[in-house]
């Protein structure tokens, strides 16, 4: 059974934001290593957690719009 449209059209939406965060943050890492490693390392941990949370987000939101079964 697949989604409604219109949910499945926002959860989309969400998941490409909450990816285009996470790959700027590894963009920016990467960008600034050479020179500042111990910051880079931060923001690729920071891009860790928000891709971690962002899949617990989306995770939550696909059960609440019964698009995945409950735990």
């Amino acid at each position: 059974m697949l989604p409604p449209p219109i949910p499945s059209a926002a959860i989309n939406l969400v998941a490409e934001r909450f990816q285009a965060i996470v790959d700027e943050l590894r963009r920016e890492a990467w960008r600034i290593q050479p020179y500042d490693e111990a910051t880079a390392m931060r923001l690729d941990d920071a891009a860790t957690a928000f891709s971690d949370a962002g899949t617990s987000i989306l995770q939550h939101w696909l059960r609440d719009a019964g698009i995945l079964p409950p735990r």
